[in-house]
């Protein structure tokens, strides 16, 4: 007799005639995925999600579900049909790390993550939950005295620096929209943004720590900051030196 009542399957009578059989999580039914660590870094705005696996064995690849309740109810955020990232290596014996950035969350907001296995028959195999809580990582933004004509990124000083530059931009008055400034990586990585919001005509300056929306201090290297407006996208060169 087989009952469905999903997600589970309940099956009574079987002998070793029947379609079913029992199997069992050992020698010779081994886990598809052998997990030895997932964990949630919360960053501003974002929720950098990192799993490491020991073993894989017929692994198709990974499906990342969030919720704003430790119990549900969870919807898939991200899977290996769409996310090059996620898909699984097969038959694997090695570690291997994976990664990814959840960007569509809120400050001061906590949000749970499960994550999913799938293996080549389909079989789903669920993990731990963790958990995060984005904050607001951005450098304090100081209006400074001035009147300002047009929208304009000026140059970063100290430059090369250590540990610490600051970085001045123009907004005209009655142009008060969308600002970003952002820090990408010479791979053209973001990195940290700095602000992201809307702001009223003036001169403004923020400093950067060197570090990254995660609050870890970046490596040594050249970096390029964007000053990105409705009508102006600005990139500036900046060198780090530890």
């Amino acid at each position: 007799t087989v009952t469905y009542n999903n997600p589970y399957i309940t099956v009574s009578g079987l002998t070793s005639l029947s379609d079913f059989a029992i199997g069992a999580q050992g020698a010779d039914n081994p886990l598809p995925v052998l997990l030895s660590s997932f964990k949630a870094i919360a960053g501003n705005q974002s929720v950098l999600l990192q799993w490491v696996t020991q073993s894989e064995i017929n692994n198709v690849g990974f499906i990342l579900e969030r919720s704003t309740h430790k119990t549900g109810p969870f919807q898939v955020i991200a899977s290996y049909e769409t996310y090059p990232e996620l898909q699984g290596k097969g038959n694997h014996s090695q570690p291997a790390t994976y990664e990814f950035v959840d960007r569509h969350v809120m400050n001061d907001s906590t949000y749970y993550y499960r994550l999913v296995d799938v293996d080549v028959s389909g079989w789903k195999t669920y993990h731990a939950i963790v958990s995060a809580r984005p904050f607001a990582s951005g450098a304090d933004l100081n209006k400074t005295v001035g009147v300002a004509h047009e929208f304009k990124l000026h140059p970063a000083y100290p430059n090369p620096f250590n540990p610490q530059t600051t970085i001045r931009f123009s907004v005209p008055n009655g142009q008060g929209k969308q600002i970003a400034l952002r820090i990408y990586n010479a791979r053209g990585q973001l990195v940290r943004t700095l602000f992201q919001g809307s702001l009223a005509g003036g001169v403004y300056e923020l400093v950067w720590d060197a570090r990254d929306d995660w609050g870890r201090t970046v490596p040594s290297g050249v970096y390029f900051v964007q000053f990105q407006t409705p009508l102006l996208r600005q990139t500036q060169k900046i060198l780090y030196m530890r």
